[in-house]
């Protein structure tokens, strides 16, 4: 079905996306574009790589920037899409959301595989990935179509760690000994093997990566002349699978030599195995730009067939799948965005409101039939015969006016505005006092998309009191994959002084998880001396 509104599209091209995508959760940002004829509201689009317990995808979002001087709320219907390289949509799907500063869209996901395992030179051509956003304005007209183009350069380096064994020729069979891999510029550590020698035979380990950003790595064995013999794989999981993820995932190399042969070769110099890792790593960006078309140019946007969300455009033979269920999508999605609106305008004008909820500052009124169907809570106080039935103001004292403001939004349009790490906190005590599960579970979002090591012990108080086990869970994997940064806070030493139990539990579950990788370590490593005892 045509869109006969003006929009704003916006292509974003990113290239070596496959080196970045090996990362097993990871999220990064398109340059910031503008939109003149939206009040110049300011916007980024989002690319996420994560994982479930039973899927792991690629994930698109539109996000609102924090401050843009545009209007505080600016209703928007918009589509995300994947595309092919001749700019056929491959994937998409279309939304309506009332966005604030600060605040993201829902995400278009793909499976992982598809992009990267299936028809890759739809998804991937050339290593580059191609997506799309249009954005429509609600209940008032843009004057003119837009367009604009983004680019980013996942950049690509390739370094050279060196590792020694020293003594090597008195090493007993049946021993262990851990190589630690350094950067020359820096002297840092980025990886350590831990090496198991046995007969003529070493094997090398893989045990732990410093690091999160390596690509591929290849690992040598050098001689005093600087010549490099490599060592090939015995085992590994395909190429294009991170080096840097499961910890239970060992990499081996194999090396059938006897120390004299070594020695007669010149890899022996002083009694001394030189080693050489050589990764390539994915730094980060390495250049984005971005380009806007006259809007003089643009008369009209081309508007792309839509398709089920489910299914996907084949790019190679042209055969295009139905959009009548879209046009269904789409009108269905038009009524609730007007629905939305018109909940909206019943709030904002005070419309037939039949009680207050009342701060110590601020007074709001309300209707007891939207507080009623949103929160068991506010359900049970009208339906009994409690003062607020007979019509005295609901003293709410421990809830601040704009923590009201706001949950009251949500209760009546499904949307939070304006969110950040302190009034998200009080929203979420909010949330919880009335029971409105589906608020909660937003602030519990947040709270995961931003921990940091030095917020970890705030959350944690948080979902204890709260009794909330799916967040103490979600923080709690966190402090497992960063317990060093987490461990050596000073908010943790304060942590421990005040909540000592919570503390040693959460150290105890670490330790735990610890002494289990290591113990499947041992197994590996029992399991290759059998193997070669055969």
């Amino acid at each position: 079905m045509a869109c006969k509104r003006k929009c704003f599209s916006v292509n974003w091209r990113i290239e070596k996306f496959r080196s970045w995508i090996q990362k097993q959760e990871n999220i990064f940002y398109s340059p910031e574009f503008t939109i003149e004829t939206m009040e110049s509201t300011k916007w980024r689009l989002s690319i996420s790589s994560k994982c479930e317990p039973t899927l792991k995808y690629i994930a698109l979002a539109l996000l609102r920037e924090g401050e843009d001087g545009g209007p505080k709320l600016i209703d928007l219907d918009y589509e995300l899409s994947f595309l092919s390289k001749d700019a056929l949509p491959l994937k998409q799907k279309r939304f309506s959301k009332i966005f604030g500063n600060s605040e993201s869209s829902q995400e278009l996901k793909i499976k992982k595989d598809t992009v990267l395992v299936g028809k890759t030179q739809d998804y991937l051509y050339e290593e580059n990935l191609i997506v799309n956003c249009r954005i429509w304005r609600n209940r008032s007209l843009v004057s003119k179509n837009g367009r604009c183009v983004l680019r980013s350069v996942i950049g690509l380096e390739r370094i050279t760690l060196n590792g020694i064994i020293e003594n090597f020729s008195n090493l007993p069979n049946f021993s262990y000994r851990t190589v630690n891999f350094i950067k020359p510029s820096t002297g840092e550590s980025l990886v350590s093997l831990d090496v198991y020698f046995e007969g003529v035979s070493i094997w090398f380990l893989r045990i732990h990566f410093k690091t999160k950003f390596f690509y591929t790595g290849k690992l040598f064995v050098v001689n005093a002349l600087g010549n490099r013999i490599e060592m090939k794989k015995e085992y590994s999981k395909p190429e294009y699978v991170p080096l840097s993820t499961i910890d239970n995932t060992y990499y081996s190399f194999r090396m059938y030599s006897r120390i004299e042969e070594l020695a007669a070769n010149n890899f022996l110099p002083n009694d001394i195995l030189t080693l050489q890792y050589e990764v390539v790593f994915c730094p980060g960006i390495e250049l984005e730009n971005v380009e806007y078309e006259s809007l003089q140019e643009v008369s009209e946007v081309e508007d792309f067939k839509v398709y089920n969300s489910d299914e996907h455009y084949n790019a190679s033979n042209n055969t295009q799948l139905s959009g009548k269920q879209h046009d269904v999508e789409e009108v269905q999605s038009e009524l609730l965005t007007s629905f939305k609106n018109d909940m909206m305008s019943l709030y904002n004008d005070n419309l037939f409101c039949d009680t207050l909820l009342q701060t110590g500052t601020e007074t709001f009124p309300v209707h007891k039939s939207v507080l009623s169907a949103r929160s068991p809570v506010f359900k049970k106080m009208f339906s009994t015969d409690m003062k607020e039935k007979a019509g005295e103001p609901i003293i709410i004292p421990d809830l601040s006016p704009d923590t009201v403001r706001q949950m009251l939004l949500f209760i009546y349009t499904d949307a939070t505005a304006d969110v950040e790490w302190e009034n998200a906190k009080d929203l979420y005590f909010a949330s919880d006092k009335y029971e409105i599960i589906t608020l909660k579970q937003r602030c519990s979002l947040f709270f995961k998309q931003n921990l940091t090591p030095f917020r970890v012990t705030e959350i944690l108080i948080l979902a204890d009191r709260h009794q909330d086990d799916e967040l103490k869970s979600a923080v709690q994997e966190y402090v497992l994959k960063y317990d060093q940064e987490v461990f050596s806070s000073d908010e943790w030493k304060r942590f421990m002084e005040s909540y000592c139990h919570l503390a040693a539990q959460i150290m105890y579950m670490c330790n735990a998880l610890k002494n289990r990788l290591l113990k499947k370590s041992e197994m590996v490593v029992k399991t290759h001396k059998l193997f070669l005892l055969k």
